[in-house]
């Protein structure tokens, strides 16, 4: 499904109760599978285990399932689009991917063995990548990203 930006007060304001339109599109298909936005520009695709949340939420929220999940939707989504071998560049969630544990533990925790998860399944992601720089990379691997 393609669509344009939603204003999420406005849906709010007329009644929608959802806490945006993928959660209100899912309930209105009847869909209880994993979903997320991909933002896409040429050949450059983005996805997140989060959407729509406050920042301040987004770490109680990641797990090495839902990260594993993230990456198997992008997977299947890059390869039902025409990519046969999709590489999947993983962003971490601290600044410098945690410095090994000096910003925060959840490269260390959850993203990276999320990742080895997800090679372990066939799936072609590596990371976890800084996501300060990973933008960076994508001249030197001008493949699909995934981010949170």
């Amino acid at each position: 499904m393609l669509f344009g930006p939603l204003n999420k007060t406005s849906l709010h304001m007329a009644g929608m109760a959802h806490s945006d339109e993928l959660h209100w599109f899912a309930e209105l298909l009847d869909f209880h599978g994993p979903f997320c936005e991909f933002n896409v520009l040429d050949n450059l695709w983005t996805s997140r285990v989060t959407s729509h949340v406050a920042l301040a939420q987004v770490p109680g929220m990641l797990t090495q399932e839902r990260v594993v999940e993230a990456i198997q939707l992008i997977d299947t989504a890059l390869k039902r689009n025409g990519l046969e071998k999709p590489r999947i560049g993983v962003c971490g969630l601290n600044p410098h991917n945690g410095d090994n544990g000096s910003f925060g533990r959840e490269e260390l925790d959850i993203i990276g063995p999320a990742v080895r998860s997800a090679q372990a399944l066939g799936i072609a992601a590596e990371g976890p990548y800084p996501g300060d720089t990973i933008f960076l990379k994508v001249q030197e691997m001008p493949v699909p990203l995934t981010r949170w």
